[in-house]
């Protein structure tokens, strides 16, 4: 069924298209009717107008200014033009403002059979399209932004072409077979909200075929995760240029992106990533675009890396700053530094595994002693104690430094949410909430009044303290109790999911498997 609107100023008109609309198209139409350009505005703000035949020439509201506000307010609506007079400048300017077809009055009866077919047809494939995207978009808010995180990591992590873990998340975000490329996008001085931000005004360029998966990483940097079906890498190139452009016409003129190369191999993003990064240390400081060098793409598939694609850097310096980043809770910051200091260790001391699991275990006692630190009296801080065994038994040079860089990424968000949360005592007692009402179904009311503040006033700070909603965090802490009670106990998944707030176990495996990338049946 389609929604169409005849507005003419002239009854006769409209009597005359719904007499063709109702005898031709009597079981796919459902007609509206409006005499101005006013009265057709109120009834496409109110009803769903897929198609609309509008006289160009009526007092008041003229069709053409009724045209660029329905295109403001529903751009995808196919609106068909009326006109008695056949001139060129009328129909350039519906054209010009977004009609679909410009048609001169007397209307001919075929000609409008054939224009609402045709128009029926451009609202199928456009209907397509909004499903396409609608879907995604019900992935995207389902997966929280720690999800997002999740995935990111795991494609920087994906080592030595081990791909599994990443297969879900591929299939799940209907990315598989496409280009690949990276971005890391960095705004000085930005705010969490600002990155937020940010991030939807990316999302918001995106083209409707292409993926945009874009996770904050640090307090000022941005990952995305670009996909698309396109094969020309000019053309992809070019897009990705565009985004660029067009977030500096939002004000964002500081911005820097560092663009990796393309790849349709899902066994070496580490390395694709690893050439944003570098790209981004190209681009101008006060902001810039810069793309990865065909040497880049080459010396990161041979593994030949020369000092150009990672400089050569006095070692100590290199920690100095990899333990300053720490402090400030800066995971990006750490994972490239870290990264940073294996391949110039190998540069300057050689490739002795032994000599690099000793330093690498240095550095991860140092690390923890540091969150002690910045943490006095927190009894979680992740375990460092198979690093030794790690170490001990690796053999590449690979193995050590993706561990050593697992090891303090996963130390540093420790710092930075945890800390978080006991700056702000309004969000400790909150998180304290929720981790003790996992199983019963609250509200955001409820959390607010049980920590004394108004659901506004928590919903706002949650999410300024800690970079994600409030319900993100409680779908989080439900899910990771979920993995523990489903690895540690003898429950029942039925009873697992009740007890961690989950009425509908079918809905719970579905999420669990997108967190965790496997049913809580599969993990068991």
């Amino acid at each position: 069924m389609y929604n169409i609107l005849a507005c003419d100023d002239e009854q006769i008109v409209i009597d005359s298209l719904c007499f063709i609309f109702n005898k031709n198209f009597n079981n796919e139409l459902q007609v509206f009717t409006a005499n101005s350009g006013n009265e057709a505005l109120q009834i496409v703000n109110t009803e769903n107008i897929d198609i609309i035949f509008m006289d160009i020439n009526m007092p008041g509201l003229t069709g053409l200014e009724t045209l660029s506000k329905v295109m403001e307010v529903r751009p995808d609506t196919v609106v068909v033009m009326l006109s008695a007079f056949d001139k060129f400048q009328y129909a350039q300017s519906a054209l010009n403002q977004g009609a679909f077809k410009y048609i001169t009055k007397p209307v001919n009866r075929n000609l409008v059979i054939e224009t609402v077919r045709d128009a029926m047809k451009l609202v199928d494939k456009k209907r397509g399209s909004m499903k396409s995207e609608g879907e995604f978009q019900k992935k995207m808010d389902i997966f929280s932004p720690m999800v997002e995180n999740d995935f990111i990591y795991s494609c920087v992590f994906s080592k030595n072409r081990e791909t599994e873990d990443l297969k879900p998340f591929l299939q799940y975000f209907s990315v598989s077979g496409m280009k690949h490329l990276f971005s890391v996008i960095e705004l000085a001085g930005a705010s969490k909200q600002q990155l937020d931000i940010l991030q939807n005004h990316i999302r918001s360029f995106c083209n409707p075929s292409d993926r945009m998966i874009v996770s904050a990483f640090m307090v000022n940097r941005l990952v995305l995760f670009y996909s698309t079906p396109e094969e020309n890498e000019n053309v992809i190139l070019e897009r990705i240029g565009e985004l660029y452009n067009k977030l500096c016409l939002k004000s964002y003129r500081n911005l820097r992106m560092g663009v990796s190369f393309l790849c349709d191999d899902e066994g070496n993003f580490s390395e694709v990533y690893s050439s944003a990064l570098v790209a981004l240390n190209y681009s101008q400081k006060n902001g810039g675009i810069e793309f990865a060098s065909e040497s880049d793409r080459d010396n990161l598939s041979s593994g030949d890396r020369d000092d150009d694609f990672y400089s050569r850097e006095n070692l100590d310096s290199i920690k100095e700053r990899l333990f300053s980043r720490m402090k400030l809770g800066d995971g990006e910051g750490v994972l490239y530094l870290a990264g940073l200091y294996s391949k110039n260790y190998v540069q300057q001391k050689g490739t002795n595994l032994d000599y690099l699991g000793f330093d690498s275990m240095e550095i991860l006692v140092n690390a923890r002693n540091l969150a002690k630190e910045a943490l006095p009296g927190e009894s979680s801080i992740p375990e460092i104690s198979d690093a030794f065994s790690v170490f001990k038994t690796a053999s590449t040079f690979e193995e050590i430094a993706s561990f050593l860089e697992r090891k303090l990424y996963d130390l540093t968000l420790f710092i930075r949410n945890n800390r978080h949360e006991k700056e702000n005592p309004v969000v400790k007692k909150a998180c304290d909430y929720v981790n003790s009402h996992l199983s019963e179904d609250f509200s955001l009311e409820e959390a607010a009044a049980a920590v004394g503040v108004s659901q506004f006033y928590l919903s706002k700070l949650f999410r300024e303290v800690t970079g994600q909603t409030f319900v993100n965090y409680i779908g989080g802490q439900r899910l990771e109790r979920a993995r523990s009670l489903i690895l540690e106990t003898d429950f029942s998944i039925k009873e697992i999911s009740a007890m961690c707030g989950y009425k509908d176990q079918n809905y719970f495996s579905k999420m669990f498997k997108g967190k965790f990338g496997l049913s809580p049946t599969e993990l068991r």
